[in-house]
């Protein structure tokens, strides 16, 4: 499922938030949909796969660790967790619909 990207050196600067607004707006609803398909497959099948005319959705057990940065930071101290934490830095896009 190719999608064409949108030409964005002839938008405007309205056209531009704009449409990255609708996208967004737009991937927000799937996830949405997505999440509540998901949750339906699973309660339809707990293992296994479950069968579509075009795809296949397997359902499986998986196991996560993930650090309990509280419990770290009680144990070890928050200076020892301040001396070891990454500073990583980006460029962030907020968006915000007018009303």
């Amino acid at each position: 499922m190719a999608t064409e990207m949108p030409d964005t050196r002839e938008m405007s600067d309205q056209q531009l938030v704009d449409s990255f607004g609708e996208y967004k707006e737009s991937i927000k609803q799937l996830e949405k949909q997505c999440d509540y398909l998901k949750t339906a497959i699973k309660a339809r099948c707990p293992e296994g796969p479950l069968e579509g005319k075009i795809f296949r959705a397997i359902v499986t057990n998986k196991v996560q660790f993930r650090f309990d940065t509280a419990a770290v930071q009680e144990e070890m101290g928050m200076e020892w967790y301040d001396e070891r934490k990454k500073k990583i830095e980006f460029k962030q896009v907020d968006l915000s619909r007018k009303e």
